[in-house]
């Protein structure tokens, strides 16, 4: 299984188009009936998905609207820009450091404490998972509906 990652730019579905599907059939074929898995949005807004996972991993009380977090999950999608919002709430959280942080260093801390739940209100994520689901019933990991 090939994971095919490409930032969405605002618009998950014109990469879609335009990166991913072109490609597809040859990423298929190179894999010899194996499957290819398009996550296509920037992974910094769903970091901003979940204030209480950002609060754990950056170590701060920060309230949601301090942090800058959309009050409803799916609502990171609209973010023009994730990444700079990501940096915005490490600089809010942590302050003006020593060293710059990448939201980068923050990324295994959100992974393991951000809320499935809350992910699985952003559209991206819901696409994401149906498309893994779909990739792993076509390499026979699971079965069929």
């Amino acid at each position: 299984m090939l994971f095919v990652h490409a930032d969405g730019a605002g618009d998950a579905n014109a990469v879609r188009a335009t990166q991913f599907t072109p490609g597809e059939a040859r990423i298929r074929e190179a894999l010899q009936g194996g499957a290819c898995v398009p996550p296509v949005r920037e992974i910094e807004a769903w970091a901003l998905v979940d204030g209480d996972a950002l609060r754990e991993a950056f170590g701060t009380t920060l309230a949601d609207k301090e942090l800058r977090i959309a009050k409803r999950p799916r609502d990171v999608e609209k973010i023009l820009d994730p990444k700079q919002a990501l940096r915005e709430a490490i600089l809010a959280a942590i302050g003006p450091a020593r060293r710059r942080h990448d939201p980068a260093d923050f990324f295994t801390r959100l992974g393991e404490r951000v809320d499935l739940a809350k992910l699985r209100q952003v559209p991206a994520f819901i696409q994401l998972e149906q498309d893994l689901r779909g990739a792993l019933r076509h390499i026979g990991v699971l079965r069929p509906i």
